[in-house]
């Protein structure tokens, strides 16, 4: 369990002499002390050098690094090595499902108040309970009682308060020793992550990690660089702990895709990844769907909030997707028979167009034909159908302004 310092203690490990004498007494955190002993930290973790060695291929050093690298991480026929081990489970009737073994992360993505932190919730109420939350989510570590880090990153100090008191209820506990949650929101991305790392340094017998949500780590989500430190941070601190590590990002609102850069090279890391969205049937009930599993997929589930706000397991969902609008049409989806009945349309009764009036022409005639045509879309296909000889541009003799015409010419008109 992390040592809660007012001032940073020796090392890195947590190991340092310095204690809160009146805290142990009260009982209280010293936060301000909590605050100054994790951006002391930070900075120092920040200023670690990279372990590998300077010097260029053909080095000694060089060599030497990697070659006991390349030992380390050699696997071989003759090696006992065990399976991950399974933390928590999704039961699927009368059988179930691996959600997270110790070792790896998973990921969980939604569009915004899809009640992702409801569903994150029960994940860390089944890991504390050693049991299953909602008639679904089996913790399955009760005989280890390993330590829980919760971070967030996003909500209202008051809110994460909430989120530790729905863990207590649903695990049926009226304390949580085995839980520690840090509300990081006002610190910058480097100063969260810098924390996150000497809480996990500092923290002996951690099983599980959360993050919620892993964009705030960084100052860029398409930032290839970041994303790919911020993938690797979690594959290392999940190995180097044999802990598991569950994370949240958005979708993108026009997709169901993790967002960004980042979001990417997590769904290509996670062990599992799993969606949470509103039914499109009923909005109050969220379903949880398997995108991306090693393990076998579990049939999507749903669930709702009741009047005491607790998640609650629901009957049949509905996993059909809600009914898309029909996209609206561009220039680049009209085909030629479209574009030639528009220009026809628009020539119909005139020999010659100013640009205002063929702009207002090819409004409606596209919507005449079935096809609208938004008028920042016709500022486009005025300038592509000249080019590609549907209408001709000039300026008549004794004309102040260049017209526009039809060009008879043209094959498809």
């Amino acid at each position: 369990m992390i040592e809660l310092h007012p001032s940073p203690p020796t090392s890195l490990n947590g190991h340092g002499q310095h204690k809160d004498t009146a805290g142990e007494e009260s009982g209280q955190v010293d936060l301000p002390g909590l605050q100054q002993h994790m951006a002391a930290m930070a900075d120092r973790v920040g200023q670690l050098p990279d372990p590998s060695p300077a010097g260029k291929l053909g080095d000694t050093a060089f060599y030497s690094f990697y070659r006991s690298l390349l030992t380390e991480a050699q696997v071989r026929l003759t090696d006992q090595i065990d399976e991950p081990t399974v933390c928590i489970q999704i039961l699927d009737g009368e059988q179930s499902a691996t959600y997270g073994t110790l070792g790896n992360f998973s990921l969980l993505i939604g569009k915004a108040k899809s009640r992702k932190t409801y569903l994150l919730s029960a994940l860390v109420a089944s890991w504390l309970k050693g049991g299953t939350v909602m008639d679904k989510l089996q913790g399955l570590l009760s005989d280890q009682k390993r330590m829980v880090l919760y971070f967030d990153t996003e909500q209202h100090k008051g809110h994460v308060k909430r989120v530790l008191k729905r863990i207590a209820q649903l695990a049926g506990q009226q304390e949580l020793p085995m839980i520690q949650v840090f509300h990081l929101k006002k610190h910058a991305p480097n100063h969260r992550l810098n924390a996150m790392r000497v809480a996990i340094e500092d923290t002996h017998n951690l099983g599980l990690i959360i993050i919620d949500g892993i964009r705030d780590t960084v100052f860029d989500i398409n930032d290839a660089k970041e994303a790919t430190d911020r993938a690797t941070d979690l594959l290392l601190w999940t190995e180097e702990k044999d802990a598991h590590l569950i994370t949240v990002i958005h979708e993108n609102k026009g997709n169901s895709n993790a967002r960004g850069h980042l979001g990417s090279e997590l769904v290509n890391k996670a062990e599992t990844v799993i969606s949470v969205s509103r039914d499109p049937g009923d909005k109050n009930v969220s379903i949880v769907t398997a995108e991306y599993c090693r393990d076998k997929e579990f049939e999507p589930f749903g669930f709702s909030i009741g009047e005491d706000g607790l998640p609650f397991l629901v009957g049949e969902v509905s996993t059909d997707a809600p009914p898309t609008r029909p996209r609206k049409p561009t220039v680049d989806s009209l085909n030629p028979d479209q574009i030639s009945a528009i220009v026809k349309r628009v020539f119909e009764s005139e020999d010659s167009l100013k640009y205002s009036q063929l702009l207002n022409a090819i409004v409606e005639a596209s919507e005449f034909i079935g096809v609208p045509l938004a008028r920042s879309r016709v500022e486009t296909f005025i300038p592509r159908v000249v080019k590609s000889g549907y209408l001709r541009k000039g300026k008549e003799p004794n004309q102040r302004y260049e017209t526009y015409r039809l060009n008879a010419e043209k094959n498809s008109i």
